[in-house]
């Protein structure tokens, strides 16, 4: 087909046509992110009942067992706690803290789960 034929590649589209496609393909893909975001947040609350509940408090909890631990509610709610800062939170040692090693996903999946108690 030469340039300028006048012959288009492809059925011609209307623009509803386009919109339509683009927006169920954008929606389709939102449904798979929103998906694997549920999926990383529940495991980051089986991980933060496992390890970390015995001395923080956990989903609404507003108090946490230990006094000195921040329930992580408000964790989430505090302004300063990005997800980078929650991050180097759960990397850094704490005098009172044990030293658990999370892998890569493990440490996304509780920073996912601690970002979704906000309420801010």
């Amino acid at each position: 087909m030469r340039i300028g034929s006048g012959k288009s590649f492809g059925p011609r589209r209307r623009p509803w046509q386009v919109l339509a496609f683009l927006g169920g393909f954008l929606s389709g893909l939102a449904t798979a992110f929103a998906a694997e975001d549920i999926e990383r947040v529940e495991a980051g609350a089986r991980i933060a009942d496992g390890f970390c509940a015995r001395c923080h408090g956990i989903g609404d909890a507003r108090d946490s067992p230990v006094e000195r631990a921040p329930p992580f509610r408000a964790i989430a709610d505090d302004p300063a706690m990005t997800e980078q800062a929650i991050r180097q939170l759960l990397r850094t040692s704490h005098e009172t803290m044990p030293n658990y090693v999370l892998s890569t996903e493990e440490l996304e999946a509780l920073t996912a789960y601690i970002r979704s108690l906000s309420r801010r």
